[in-house]
């Protein structure tokens, strides 16, 4: 509809209006567009030209572009606004600060409010036109990342915390999930106890980020312990002597016990130890586990040296020696070397056709080794040094017993010869009738040719003095009659016979004394704790050694069952195996079909040893 003004020569305004049809809910809407003219002046030759006001509508963006989930920076490109003019738009921000405008593109720098102006400029007949669309950015939530801390031991005490990734420049500050565990200063972590616990880095809000956190956990395992300072000092011997350790230094407050490598050098009962005798020993200090710490072990040697001492030797007198110790004298190592056996000769006997005739060595003595405490009460002692065997010098003699508890042969037979055993060394305290220390004399010596052949004579020594297996005239063993046994610890050997039943069996052993031989060329049994068995023809049992209970490690009992011993013990100067405790060497005679020309004597057997070392 158009309206136009009442008088002449007036500016003309026409108001148009449009109907633009319905809107949602059934109504009509309108819009409206101011169109300005001028009249053409009275006597003008043209006429006039309206000038129309720009219209600009739906200026906006989308809420999508706006905040999009990004980082800040991001851009998106405005979409020109519908207008009646054909001009085109330029676009600027209210606040550079929140985002920039280049031509289209819009960067968003930080969260806020900003507008954003769309202008157009005037186009022909079109007025310039202004829009606007204001919008707000959101701060965004940071994405923090990178946040780990390694699992740490005990010991550590403290440990910086890694500070985690974050887009956001807001600091971060750090709780412990467990205070009893690890506590927070700032970045700084400092241990508390083993356990495992979270860490909670919670980062600050700034002008574009929502304040953040993450967490991370981590253990705290048990630490191993660092002892040091653990030292013992050689020691000097003293009967019961007694010291106590110093716990060594520890990082850990675990509890220290301790053991002995060597319980019969020293023994450890708490932290006392008790010196048993001379000798290199370990000591093991172990510390428990605790809460915080694993356990650990360190070790310390040490010596216990004897205290100033004697050495005395003690040889063969054929009788008990009474010996006073030293002038406070408290302990003492004795070693003592058996006597060893003889070895039979050969008598004057007529033509054989079956074997050679010759006879073996007696049994070597044993040798036994131990230390003893010992008071002024026990003293004086005894010594025994064993006899050596003896050989009958003539056909058909006895020999006799040695000293010591070697074995005789009681019954002598024409155109045979005998051998005794050798007697044992030992010692007895004062008043005792029972040996400390016994080493086993060695037994006499076999006979091989004629009848039934016998072996070397069982050696002394050991849990079980040696035995002499016999042999037949084919050379096989004869495990049977003729077969003396050695002396045990509980009973004395058994004597032997011979498969022809020729002659009587001889007699065994029995306590410090050896079996005694008969008939023939018989040979005794060796002395010992137990003695050896005799035997009739072939070789006799030796005898066993012993130490009492009273005896302080280390100890040593040597013997060879196989009837050879290598003395194993350590003598003094001027003595050596071939004088102390050896068996007498068998002796040859004729063999094959020929009359005997004369006899031959045997062996005796070597004397043994006594040595105490005594110590104050």
């Amino acid at each position: 509809m158009l309206f136009r003004p009442a008088s002449p020569g007036s500016k003309i305004i026409y108001w148009v209006s449009f109907m633009s049809g319905k809107i949602a809910g059934g109504g009509i809407g309108w819009s409206s567009t101011v169109i300005r003219g001028a009249r053409r002046r009275r006597g003008s030759a043209s006429c006039c030209t309206d000038i129309v006001e720009t219209a600009i509508t739906d200026f906006s963006i989308p809420a999508e572009d706006i905040d999009n989930g990004e980082a800040f920076g991001d851009t998106f490109t405005i979409i020109p606004p519908p207008s009646n003019s054909p001009a085109p738009f330029s676009y600027s921000s209210s606040d550079t600060s929140i985002a920039t405008v280049d031509g289209t593109t819009v960067t968003i720098l930080q969260a806020g409010t900003v507008t954003i102006t769309a202008t157009q400029p005037a186009y022909s007949n079109y007025k310039d036109g202004v829009a606007t669309f204001s919008f707000t950015v959101n701060k965004k939530t940071p994405t923090i990342t990178n946040f780990s801390i390694p699992n740490q031991s005990y010991a550590t005490g403290t440990f910086t915390l890694p500070a985690p990734t974050s887009n956001s420049a807001g600091a971060f500050t750090y709780t412990s999930s467990n205070d009893s565990i690890a506590t927070v200063a700032g970045s700084t972590v400092t241990i508390v106890q083993t356990g495992t616990v979270t860490i909670t880095a919670t980062q600050a809000a700034t002008n574009n980020y929502f304040a953040g956190s993450t967490t991370a956990s981590f253990t705290i395992n048990p630490s191993t312990p660092t002892i040091t300072n653990f030292s013992i000092a050689n020691q000097t011997y003293s009967s019961g002597g007694t010291f106590t350790i110093t716990d060594p230094s520890s990082n850990s407050p675990g509890a220290f016990s301790y053991t002995s490598s060597a319980t019969s050098v020293a023994t450890v009962a708490g932290s006392v130890v008790t010196m048993l005798q001379a000798g290199a020993v370990t000591i093991t200090a172990t510390q428990a586990a605790t809460t915080n710490y694993l356990a650990g072990s360190a070790t310390a040697s040490f010596t216990i040296a004897l205290p100033p001492s004697t050495t005395v030797v003690y040889t063969y007198t054929g009788a008990d020696q009474t010996v006073t110790p030293p002038a406070g004298t408290t302990s003492m190592l004795v070693q003592a070397w058996g006597a060893g056996g003889a070895s039979r000769g050969l008598g004057t006997i007529g033509a054989f056709t079956r074997n050679p005739i010759s006879s073996f060595s007696g049994g070597g003595g044993g040798y036994t080794s131990a230390t003893f405490n010992i008071t002024p009460s026990q003293q004086p002692i005894v010594v025994i040094v064993g006899e050596g065997g003896a050989t009958s010098t003539a056909d058909g003699l006895q020999t006799p017993a040695s000293y010591g508890g070697g074995g005789g042969v009681s019954i002598g037979q024409t155109n045979w010869r005998t051998a005794s055993g050798g007697g044992r060394s030992a010692v007895r305290l004062s008043g005792g009738t029972d040996d400390i220390i016994t080493a086993g004399g060695g037994g006499g010596g076999g006979t091989v040719g004629g009848y039934i052949g016998g072996r070397v004579g069982g050696s002394g020594g050991g849990l079980i003095g040696g035995t002499s297996p016999g042999i037949n005239e084919d050379g096989t063993t004869n495990s049977t009659t003729e077969f003396a046994g050695g002396g045990t610890q509980s009973a004395g050997g058994s004597g032997s016979g011979n498969i022809n039943s020729d002659f009587t069996i001889s007699g065994p052993g029995s306590k410090y004394q050896g079996g005694t031989g008969n008939n023939a060329a018989g040979s005794g049994g060796g002395g010992g704790y137990y003695g050896g068995g005799a035997s009739t023809v072939g070789g006799a049992g030796g005898g066993s050694g012993y130490t009492a209970g009273t005896a302080i490690s280390p100890l040593t009992m040597n013997g060879d069952s196989s009837g050879t011993v290598a003395n194993p013990g350590a003598l003094p100067t001027g003595y050596s195996s071939s004088n102390v405790g050896s068996g007498g060497a068998g002796v040859s005679g004729l063999s094959g079909t020929g009359a005997r020309i004369s006899s031959v004597i045997g062996n005796v057997g070597q004397n043994g040893l006594v040595v105490i070392t005594y110590y104050t």
